[in-house]
This record gives C-alpha cells, structure tokens and sequence, in this order.
C-alpha cells in the first residue's frame, strides 16, 4: 500500500536530459535527494504517450498536471477509472462524483512556470490549497 501524502509531504520533479523520462517523487523533505521517498508519481498518459515534463505548456506539461493532481486527491491510491478514462458530465465523473480536476489551469500557473531542464519542489500543502480555491 502507498503512503499518504503526509502534512510536511513536498512534490519533486527531477531534473530531466533529452532522452530521459522525467521522474516526479513524493518525499517528506523539503530538499531533493534528502529525507524519504514516499513514492513515485505515476504518469496518465492523456495527452503524451512519452511521458511528463515542465517548463512549457505543451502535452507532457499536460500530463505531468494531471498526473500530480490525481495524485495529491487520491494520495497514491489508484483513481477512480472515469479519471483515466476522461469520462465526466458537466465537470463531475459519472461513476464517483469527483469533480473535474483543473490540471490545464495548475499546468499554466505551476506546471509551465518551472525551470524545463531543472528540478522543482511544490509543497503537498501548497498543493492542496490551491485545489480548494474557488474557480
């Protein structure tokens, strides 16, 4: 079983070479490469079917949005499948009533903002707050 993103949980992007897929951690440190790794981000590949980037607003930006975000609402667990599948009315899913998450809006406000070929820590706090704010 994965663990839950805990209170001090901080996301951390990798830095990433041409040719390399990026890899997202969760870890209980605020420094990358420092305390524990809580896990792996795992990539839905919805827009890139070669995985998850940043520091553009293009489809693996896309992917590493959505990816993050199903990963902050379902800590680890396995979504809903309507998630993977993209199936939803009026911004909910059909089958369990999550709504819609705003992975293009987190792609342009975080996402595109982090350095392309360097690494980013996004507090899981942070994170979580950003999801409650009105839109």
């Amino acid at each position: 079983m994965s663990a839950p993103t805990a209170p001090t949980a901080w996301y951390h992007g990798r830095a990433h070479r041409a040719g390399e897929t990026a890899q997202v951690l969760v870890t209980d440190h605020p420094e990358p490469g420092a305390g524990t790794v809580l896990r792996a981000v795992i990539h839905i590949p919805r827009h890139s079917p070669t995985g998850m980037a940043w520091g553009y607003l293009g489809s693996g930006a896309a992917d590493l949005a959505l990816s993050v975000l199903v990963d902050a609402v379902w800590q680890g667990q396995p979504p809903c499948p309507c998630v993977l599948e993209n199936r939803s009315i009026d911004g909910a899913c059909l089958d369990c009533g999550t709504p819609r998450l705003p992975y293009q809006e987190f792609k342009e406000q975080f996402v595109a903002t982090w350095p392309e070929d360097g690494a980013w820590a996004l507090p899981a706090a942070e994170l979580r707050a950003w999801l409650t704010e009105p839109r």
